[in-house]
């Protein structure tokens, strides 16, 4: 049995919240409330249809992130316990943006740059004056309510992001305390620390964030891209899995993690760096 075949996936008999399908029927291994056990044997029930962008999904989230199966029915964005955000670039097209979904590939939010034009867009891919340029995200969901923006401002050797709710006001404030490994970002709401985000490694492939007051709020893996991936259309994935309150301000920080970090990691790497990721349109696509 191939473990790229086996998968978390709801119980079609409605036992347990879910139940492994290993490639070719389901087995009696079960989670319920998050906890494994066994169950009787599904019987004849029909295999779950999977897309392929739908099994790379879930292949990602639970064999390189090793996460379990978020709850069902949160069909909101703010109510997922597990994110995943990919970032898709056209190299050529000069675009790129943000899809946010869940851990089955179903879109539930974008996030994109606010007056981006190709012009704009092309001096940031191709110099280095992105660096002293202000940038500024939209996230919204797809049926068009905002949730979001995100503005990068950058000072030399510091940088500084603002969260804003759709109606201006502050949502928190993100400023590089620590550039060196690890890089350590503190989380400001209405002026008093809430929170801090630590990247472990260069390429911020594991985050953790962590209340003021010692509490787990997430973390953030970035796993392998996809073999495959074009070198004129390429893509970063990351898998967060949010432990803070569903709804809360701080909860809604952590879903946007990745965007924050990418955001602004590509404003702080060196030139020397630089060069070496130029291969990588990917990180390019960051710029």
């Amino acid at each position: 049995m191939a473990d790229d075949d086996v998968f978390w996936l709801e119980d079609p008999t409605g036992i347990a919240d879910f139940r492994r399908w290993d490639g070719s029927g389901w087995t009696t291994e079960v989670l319920v409330d998050g906890v494994e056990g066994e169950a009787a044997p599904a019987g004849d029930e029909p295999p779950p249809e999977l897309t392929d962008h739908g099994r790379e999904i879930l292949h990602q989230v639970q064999h390189a992130a090793g996460l379990a199966p978020s709850a069902r029915g949160t069909p909101r964005f703010d109510d997922l316990r597990i994110v995943v955000v990919n970032h898709r670039a056209r190299w050529i097209a000069s675009q790129s943006h943000y899809d946010l979904m869940d851990d089955r590939g179903l879109r539930h939010a974008v996030a994109t740059r606010r007056g981006a034009n190709e012009a704009r867009a092309r001096i940031r891919y191709n110099t280095v004056l992105d660096y002293y340029l202000r940038l500024t995200l939209d996230v919204e969901r797809v049926d068009g309510e905002a949730i979001a923006s995100i503005e990068r401002r950058r000072w030399f050797n510091s940088v500084a992001l603002y969260l804003r709710r759709p109606d201006g006001s502050e949502l928190a404030t993100i400023t590089q305390r620590k550039a060196t490994l690890p890089r350590r970002f503190d989380v400001t709401v209405g002026g008093a620390p809430a929170a801090e985000i630590i990247a472990a490694d260069k390429a911020a492939k594991r985050i953790t964030i962590t209340a003021a007051d010692g509490r787990p709020l997430g973390r953030v893996i970035k796993p392998p891209v996809p073999t495959g991936q074009g070198v004129m259309t390429s893509a970063q994935r990351f898998v967060v899995e949010r432990t803070g309150v569903p709804g809360s301000d701080l909860d809604l920080v952590v879903g946007l993690t990745p965007l924050v970090l990418d955001l602004a990691l590509a404003s702080t790497y060196s030139y020397e760096v630089e060069r070496d990721l130029k291969h990588d349109p990917a990180r390019r696509a960051l710029r």
